[in-house]
């Protein structure tokens, strides 16, 4: 059976775009340009850290110093912390395993959540940190209901069981 010349054009812009889809899929990383955000301060890392930008789901790693926006959220890996540069001139540092959002805040301060870890520096006790509040949902829906079934023990129905 030959194969048409159609055929040999279909299958090479086949084998065309699933070599642009996997040089897509394993090799691009999408920059992070945002504009409109408004410019915080900078951090220089020391080792290896990761940063979420606010609009972006994705993780970037930073080795050299980056520019910082609102509701950025560093992480700084057990083998890794930041020095954290203020535009008001405040300093502090993210210690390893910790992370930090830089949230919204007035001309002379910003809020930062302390999501996990702690910071420290001759700046820290007077930048706003805030820890994260912990939120626990129940396993089960709760709305609307008087009483909760509790199960008995197990020891209860085996003795149940051997009494039948």
């Amino acid at each position: 059976m030959a194969i048409s010349l159609t055929d040999k054009i279909l299958i090479l812009i086949g084998l065309i775009g699933i070599v642009v889809c996997s040089y897509l899929l394993f090799f691009y990383t999408p920059k992070s340009t945002l504009q409109g955000t408004s410019v915080i301060g900078k951090v220089s890392p020391k080792g290896m850290i990761r940063r979420r930008v606010a609009r972006s789901l994705h993780w970037e790693n930073l080795t050299e110093p980056a520019t910082l926006y609102q509701r950025d959220i560093i992480y700084a890996p057990k083998d890794a912390h930041a020095t954290v540069e203020l535009t008001g001139g405040k300093k502090f540092e993210l210690l390893p395993d910790s992370m930090i959002q830089l949230d919204e805040g007035s001309n002379d301060s910003i809020n930062i959540t302390l999501i996990e870890g702690q910071v420290k520096g001759p700046d820290a006790a007077t930048v706003v940190v805030k820890k994260e509040v912990q939120f626990r949902m129940p396993a089960y829906p709760t709305r609307g209901v008087t009483s909760v079934a509790v199960a008995n023990s197990i020891d209860t129905v085996s003795l149940r069981q051997s009494e039948l």
